[in-house]
């Protein structure tokens, strides 16, 4: 078949972003495995943790 509209994603296909960014760094492992450590005992994912320790 030579119909080349078929696979691939479509518009307005998957869920939207709601406004929330994603933040990638490089940090020691030790500091990583304290700050999961720290969000787990709250009971709160890492990312809501970091942004409620920093009062934002």
């Amino acid at each position: 078949m030579t119909n080349n509209t078929w696979g691939g994603k479509r518009p307005n296909a998957g869920r939207k972003k709601v406004g929330d960014a994603i933040l990638y760094c490089s940090i020691p492992q030790k500091a990583l495995d304290e700050i999961k450590a720290a969000a787990k005992k709250e009971n709160l994912a890492v990312g809501t943790y970091l942004v409620k320790r920093l009062g934002l």
